[in-house]
């Protein structure tokens, strides 16, 4: 099928996104990947968003305008479901939401067509299941055997690049990132400051957040004790901030797996439940090192160790830009539109 062909009678595709704070941007992120590529090849494509009296979707909303992807924005929870549940026979729902499960609206309406992002790999309904994960099944449901998933389905919102970077080899001028999550509402950047600073760390830091992020006040002035640090809110890309740091200090989720496929060598600290298997699954790679933010001292001793560790290091970053080549929106995209022609494949 070449790109923007459209298919006779071509259904809607209708993202139902989770966009409250507090949840992070992954989830709009990566389903605006899925809609880009759906979009290359002439399908439809709308987002529900969380209902946001406080104005946080308006981040969000400028993002889907400038893609020319249309978006919705529903008075409360009820009056989107409402709204999903009315659509056309043949439009196609796609939930990106850790509360959404497909059964919710399937008990009622049973003849939706719904795919679901399944980051808790526990959800059992839908036509297809999404998994973002680094090692693919070897088995598939019998019921719902269309899962989706595999380390060449990993969406990313950049394309790595496909020549190896070339990173500075002194530990002590080797520039850190701290990236716990735009919001990082339990503040784990602070805790990880805290201790770079009792180790009296002379290494370069920046420190990423989003706008809305609770803690940005606290953080600022735990910068002023390092020599050479800076704060960036809501950057336009995290490319430059790949390309142009060492090392990382990062959570898990969508900025794990981008950090892998740049081959930049992290320090994963778990932010979110839904977040422990991809990192189980990446340790076992080998893509990452990880510890729990808990420990404050296994941290300090891996973090010293990490920065002087170049045969370590060389290996994160050759391996992770092997497993991962960011262009899983692509593939998932033409499965699904695959799919549609294919009567073994009911969607």
């Amino acid at each position: 099928m070449n790109a923007g062909t459209k298919l006779k009678n071509s259904p809607k595709w209708l993202f139902r996104v989770a966009s409250r704070p507090g949840v992070g941007g992954g989830h709009v992120k990566r389903s605006l990947q899925l809609a880009l590529a759906l979009s290359s090849f002439g399908q439809s494509c709308t987002f529900y968003l969380d209902p946001d009296p406080q104005k946080h979707n308006e981040h969000w909303i400028s993002t889907l305008d400038s893609h020319g992807i249309d978006w919705i924005e529903e008075n409360s929870n009820i009056d989107c479901d409402k709204a999903i549940a009315h659509s056309q026979k043949n439009d196609i729902i796609i939930l990106d939401s850790y509360d959404l499960c497909p059964s919710r609206f399937l008990q009622f309406f049973p003849t939706l067509n719904i795919l679901s992002f399944d980051d808790f790999r526990n959800k059992n309904h839908g036509k297809f299941l999404i998994r973002q994960t680094l090692i693919k099944s070897q088995q598939k449901d019998d019921i719902y055997p269309n899962i989706i998933d595999g380390p060449e389905n990993i969406i990313l919102p950049i394309t790595p690049p496909s020549q190896r970077l070339h990173r500075i080899k002194q530990p002590h001028t080797r520039k850190i990132l701290i990236s716990m999550g735009f919001v990082d509402s339990i503040n784990n950047t602070g805790k990880i400051l805290a201790l770079c600073a009792d180790i009296r760390l002379k290494n370069p830091i920046t420190v990423v957040l989003g706008p809305n992020a609770p803690h940005i006040q606290t953080i600022r002035e735990q910068l002023k004790k390092f020599t050479e640090s800076r704060l960036i809110i809501n950057p336009t890309s995290m490319v430059d901030l790949y390309q142009n740091h060492d090392v990382a200090l990062g959570a898990g989720g969508v900025s794990m797996l981008e950090r892998i496929a740049y081959g930049l060598p992290s320090i994963v600290v778990q932010a979110a439940d839904n977040q422990s298997l991809t990192i189980q699954e990446a340790v076992k790679l080998g893509l990452i090192e990880t510890q729990s933010i808990h420990n404050t001292d296994g941290l300090t001793t891996q973090l010293c160790s990490f920065l002087k560790n170049d045969s370590l290091l060389e290996y994160l970053t050759i391996n992770g830009q092997k497993i991962i080549d960011g262009r899983g929106a692509q593939r998932i995209a033409q499965q699904l539109l695959n799919s549609l022609g294919n009567p073994t494949l009911p969607i």
